[in-house]
């Protein structure tokens, strides 16, 4: 991401060994900055930042190309998916990660993700643990309502300080707040798009068990088979850390809109280009059928 220096090479070679000394970048900038875009990786690395953006653009693909028209040909759609790789989605968020963090702020990140701690927390919490968390929460909404009772009492059988624990861990997260509210989405999603295929009352009934009370009992069900009451109260040092938690905040507000705003900004241009690929193919393939035909006569 360094700016080109021909200009100024050309400038120094006519000036004396001595300024050209002077004019030179102290090295140690140019350590820190190689410093800097070093931990910047290393940071994407360990969040697996590059890699949840490239599934989220990938889905948000498909979604488009359900809501679109039928003329826009096969190809397209697969051309643009796999555009989406890492090697396109790492610089921009490395240059968003270069302008929202100083050098010192992404020593401080690291101390916190760079450890053992973290990482085995981050490798059971999105493997494991999310897809647990997943199927207990669908399982729970096909029996629902008579599920909710069920879930209620079952979480009144867990440890209370254990209880307190993944509460706050929750709470921290925001995890409990994303399942509720994907969950009242996608009912949403289906009501309008199969609304007649069930009573209103029966769609009403499904919203109503969305609720925070009974998607946290069910949670706490499955952190407490995930976790022992150790590991949680390490898991609650770890996230609940100052330095944690302004690195979570950042990422979830002023970093993730610039993120968004400059993916959205590449999604754009290589749509546009395969866009205008397939129409001039598309063209070219008209231009050469009356040529034919005029071959022929």
């Amino acid at each position: 991401m360094a700016l080109s220096r021909i200009a100024l090479a050309l400038a120094l070679a006519v000036l004396p060994a001595a300024a050209d000394t002077q004019k030179k970048p102290p090295v140690n900038a140019q350590a820190e900055a190689a410093q800097k875009k070093a931990d910047i990786k290393r940071v994407m690395s360990l969040s697996e930042r590059v890699q949840a953006e490239v599934s989220g653009r990938r889905q948000e693909i498909q979604d488009l190309k359900k809501g679109s028209s039928r003329g826009i040909p096969e190809a397209y759609w697969t051309e643009f998916t796999q555009a989406i790789t890492p090697e396109l989605v790492e610089p921009v968020i490395a240059d968003v990660y270069d302008k929202s963090y100083t050098a010192q702020e992404l020593r401080e990140i690291l101390q916190v993700i760079d450890t053992p701690a973290f990482k085995k927390y981050n490798q059971i919490e999105q493997t494991t643990v999310q897809k647990a968390v997943g199927a207990a929460l669908n399982k729970y909404m096909e029996e629902a309502p008579d599920s909710e009772q069920k879930a209620l009492a079952a979480a009144q059988g867990v440890n209370a300080q254990k209880k307190a624990d993944i509460k706050r861990y929750l709470e921290l997260s925001e995890g409990l707040n994303k399942q509720v509210e994907g969950a009242k989405r996608a009912i949403q999603a289906q009501r309008m798009k199969n609304g007649k295929d069930m009573p209103e009352a029966a769609w009403n009934n499904l919203l109503k068990a969305a609720n925070r009370e009974a998607f946290e009992a069910v949670m706490i069900g499955v952190y407490d088979k995930s976790y022992t009451a150790q590991e949680m109260k390490g898991i609650l040092k770890l996230i609940d850390s100052p330095l944690f938690k302004k690195f979570s905040q950042n990422e979830r507000t002023q970093v993730q809109k610039a993120i968004d705003t400059a993916m959205d900004r590449t999604m754009t241009e290589t749509s546009r280009r395969l866009m205008q690929k397939h129409q001039a193919a598309k063209g070219a393939g008209k231009g050469d059928a009356p040529k034919a035909d005029a071959k022929k006569g």
